[in-house]
This record gives C-alpha cells, sequence and structure tokens, in this order.
C-alpha cells in the first residue's frame, strides 16, 4: 500500500532511504545544513536538518513560525504553489531552472550549495523514485491535515 505524502509513516521511510542511500552519503560528505521547503498557497513548511549527510531532524512547520524558521535556516526554498512543489518533487521540473527563472526563491550561501550540487542532484533522483511509490493528496486533503496537525 502505497505511503501518503507528507505523513509521518511517509517522512521516517524517506528519511531512512536517504539515510541508507551508499551513493548519496558518499557526495554529501561534510554536508551539514539545515534547509526549510516552503509552499506559500497552503501555506506549509518542512525543516529538515543534515548532518554530514544524514537527515537527522524533519518536521513540519507551524504556519505561523514559517518566517522565523527561515531566518533560522540555512537554506529555504520558496514554492509559489503547492502543485509547483510536487512536479518538482516527481522530477518533471529542475529546481536550477525554476531557481534561475525566479518561479522558485532560494535563500542561502550559493557557493555552498554548490559545493555540494552532487548531493543535491541525488537527492532529488531519490525523492522522485520516493514519490512513484507514494500517494500524493490534493492541496485540500493537505490542509484539511495540517489543521487536524495544529499546523495551520
Amino acid at each position: 500500500m502505497p505511503l501518503v505524502f507528507g505523513s509521518p509513516e511517509w517522512t521516517e521511510k524517506y528519511k531512512k532511504r536517504v539515510n541508507s542511500d551508499e551513493k548519496y552519503l558518499a557526495v554529501a560528505k561534510g554536508y551539514t545544513t539545515t534547509m526549510l521547503m516552503i509552499v506559500r498557497d497552503v501555506p506549509f513548511a518542512t525543516y529538515t536538518r543534515y548532518e554530514d549527510g544524514k537527515i537527522v531532524e524533519q518536521a513540519g512547520v507551524p504556519t505561523g513560525e514559517i518566517e522565523e524558521y527561515k531566518k533560522k535556516s540555512e537554506f529555504s526554498l520558496d514554492f509559489p504553489t503547492y502543485d509547483l512543489f510536487i512536479s518538482y518533487l516527481q522530477g518533471k521540473e529542475d529546481i536550477t531552472k525554476l531557481v534561475m527563472s525566479g518561479r522558485v526563491k532560494l535563500g542561502g550561501p550559493i557557493p555552498k550549495i554548490m559545493r555540494y550540487n552532487a548531493a543535491t542532484t541525488r537527492l532529488g533522483e531519490i525523492v522522485k523514485e520516493f514519490m512513484k511509490e507514494t500517494t500524493i493528496p490534493t492541496k485540500k486533503e493537505v490542509q484539511a491535515a495540517l489543521k487536524e496537525l495544529g499546523l495551520l
């Protein structure tokens, strides 16, 4: 049975998949950072902390705390819409093209993200494959779930 995108089970399985991917870990050595992914039209955000490439923390951010988390995160990716965010996760949209075109805003030190380009590319490959096994809720379903969790 497919996992539902964003559910605690999905998050845990994704974390395990990333943290056990030898190809990713080889290119992510030394990658210690924090990343906030924001989806404005829901609105919601996910905060992820990496230590030496491994995901050590990943959690939803309450809507009222998004800007606070943005200030304390080294990097942020700011998506205007849920549909664009899902298209990116599914590998239908290239993050470099999205950022260069201004459709998605990247915050953080560009030299560091470039230094770990192979790691971020591999993360994209992992999530794209993982999304094939995932049930993707509608924006309204995500909003209802976030309300239930007290995040919206």
